[in-house]
């Protein structure tokens, strides 16, 4: 995996990460920090600039991209034990070792006790949280005995979207969590974070302009267009570039004027015809017909997206009142959604 360091631009947020991870370790002590930002806000990015900025520590890093509390501890013991002999041992081990969360708690507890330095860093827990209550129910019991029974120069590192902390928020004050907020880049910080980008992949030496093949008025636009969202900048940048001409030599040719004709079409919003409650896709229909209340791990399947992409799917149908949730946490449609119509 590549370096972000090389196109990472340091925010206020970065240094006060930087500042609290390295006195924690340095003092003894321990520490659980939580980062909360938007999808594409940059937290990933964030927790792989800090583990590279902070080398001299034993680093983990686990990706919580499952609903279900047993898959996530099969992910996080796997991390934190990471030689061969104890990973071809855990998969002769009975899932009733997994589903107890203090049990896990304990043994990573354990293996992180046995090291020194430690960075343990947690990305995306919003997916286990919107499971089911049982499931988040048993994260925050594995998340406290972990920390519980932490020992000094040991580092939690935490990376969610808002509506996880809506969940869990209280929860982790009340463990003495420090909780930072990624928000949009500044304008300036946006400009930059474009221009390393194409620093980083373009020919040393091919052009003076430093935001080759772009110009600075188009590159403020994209981050203007992506409400200066890091992923969102990336991702029509990319799109943009299918819009420049190649020519001799593999040369491109900047046209600034059809690069801001091609975002101006791309910012306009385009209103759907007629009115009326919007309907539930047809995956989402089939779902709840076969099965009946569903888990979002069900539902990205049915999708056939990730974890992520379905969250954000349901939680604005959620929004639109097309879907909500019964007891248990799991989706049920709206009685008062339509069908989708056919075609």
């Amino acid at each position: 995996m590549d370096e972000v360091t090389p196109f990472h631009v340091a925010t206020e947020v970065d240094r006060e990460l930087r500042e609290l991870v390295v006195n924690t370790l340095e003092s003894g002590e321990k520490a659980m920090i939580v980062l909360v930002g938007e999808f594409g806000s940059g937290k990933t990015q964030r927790l792989r600039f800090i583990a590279e900025q902070i080398d001299w520590a034993d680093r983990f890093y686990v990706k919580v991209d499952s609903d279900d509390w047993v898959d996530v501890a099969r992910s996080i013991l796997g991390a934190v034990r990471s030689s061969i002999l104890d990973r071809l041992l855990m998969k002769k081990v009975g899932e009733e070792a997994f589903s107890d969360p203090q049990r896990v708690g304990r043994d990573v507890a354990a293996e992180l006790n046995s090291r020194g330095y430690v960075l343990f860093m947690l990305d995306e827990i919003e997916n286990v949280l919107t499971g089911t209550r049982k499931d988040a129910a048993a994260f925050a019991k594995f998340l406290r005995e972990l920390y519980q029974r932490l020992d000094g120069g040991k580092v939690i590192l935490i990376a969610c979207v808002p509506e996880a902390i809506r969940i869990i928020g209280s929860f982790l004050e009340n463990l003495g969590a420090r909780i930072l907020s990624v928000g949009p880049v500044s304008p300036e910080a946006a400009v930059e974070i474009i221009r390393k980008r194409m620093a980083h992949y373009r020919i040393e030496g091919s052009s003076p302009n430093p935001y080759y093949p772009f110009t600075e008025k188009v590159v403020r636009l994209i981050a203007e267009r992506a409400n200066y969202n890091p992923r969102a900048m990336i991702r029509i940048a990319r799109a943009l570039l299918s819009h420049v001409t190649v020519g001799e030599g593999g040369k491109v040719a900047i046209d600034e004027e059809r690069m801001l004709e091609a975002l101006g079409a791309k910012g306009r919003r385009v209103e759907k015809a007629g009115r009326g409650r919007p309907s539930a896709p047809n995956e989402i229909v089939e779902l709840f017909r076969s099965k009946g209340p569903f888990t979002l791990r069900e539902a990205a399947s049915a999708l056939g997206v990730g974890i992520v992409e379905a969250l954000a799917i349901m939680r604005k149908l959620e929004r639109e009142g097309v879907v909500e949730r019964d007891r248990s946490g799991r989706y049920v449609i709206s009685e008062e959604s339509p069908s989708p119509q056919s075609d």
